[in-house]
């Protein structure tokens, strides 16, 4: 929407990428962090973030998928994959970062709570794959250049999803006739039990990563 704004000032643009950057101090802080934590060079990390949405304030868990199904797909991929995971949120975060954990069946690392922004999009920029909700997370994701999968429920991922659009970016939701719920800036009464995140499937979640991690 705001790059279109271009065009009635009949200015034409060719970049629509986005860049993140991080001072290298904060890069080498995230080497340190990852080391400690028994991580080297030659380890494929995925970063599962299963909070996000506070801008939503008490709502924000309405856009999150239950952190359960996320704790099987991390089980699944650290098995079939040999991949190692980073369970990342800010300290609104905890409880679901900590079911992941706890109900992963093999080691995570817990990064939840233990960042500040700058820190935590470094960790983002160390992994090959972001699996994260609808939010902030994900576009910080999308603007290291790290491939994603994200999960949208209420929210309308056309407009709010990772942009620009491209394959290292999948999108997995439900197509139920009441999304999306969130229009015009509001959200609109839910009768279903948030059944649009629910029936999202595991297996659905875990084959787009597999899929993005052997490309």
């Amino acid at each position: 929407y705001y790059l279109d704004l271009l065009k009635f000032l009949n200015i034409d643009y060719k970049n629509n990428r986005l860049d993140l950057f991080i001072p290298d101090d904060i890069k080498d802080w995230s080497e340190r962090f990852l080391k400690e934590r028994g991580v080297n060079n030659n380890d494929t990390l995925v970063a599962m973030v299963p909070g996000g949405g506070a801008s939503w304030g008490k709502d924000a868990s309405i856009k999150q998928w239950p952190a359960d199904k996320f704790a099987s797909v991390a089980s699944k991929l650290s098995e079939e994959s040999k991949v190692k995971i980073l369970v990342m949120g800010d300290l609104k975060d905890q409880e679901s970062c900590s079911r992941v954990v706890n109900r992963s069946k093999n080691s995570t690392i817990d990064c939840c709570g233990k960042t500040d922004i700058m820190q935590f999009s470094a960790l983002l920029a160390r992994t090959k794959l972001v699996i994260a909700n609808d939010g902030g997370p994900l576009h910080l994701a999308v603007a290291s250049g790290v491939k994603t999968v994200s999960i949208f429920g209420p929210v309308d991922d056309r407009v709010y999803g990772p942009y620009p659009r491209s394959q290292n970016h999948k999108v997995i939701k439900t197509t139920l006739p009441c999304q999306p719920c969130y229009q015009k800036f509001k959200l609109l009464p839910c009768d279903n039990n948030r059944q649009c995140l629910r029936e999202v499937r595991e297996e659905e979640v875990f084959q787009a990563a597999k899929e993005l991690l052997s490309q």
